[in-house]
């Protein structure tokens, strides 16, 4: 297994789930301020 690129994909895939969790988050404040 090459390490560059298990941290490589480790970095992506944290990437994308900090943009995930942004999404969810605006989302949840969205649906708080409507109700």
């Amino acid at each position: 297994m090459n390490q560059n690129l298990l941290v490589r994909e480790d970095m992506l895939t944290m990437m994308l789930f900090a943009k995930c969790r942004k999404n969810a988050g605006g989302a949840y404040r969205q649906n708080v301020n409507r109700s």
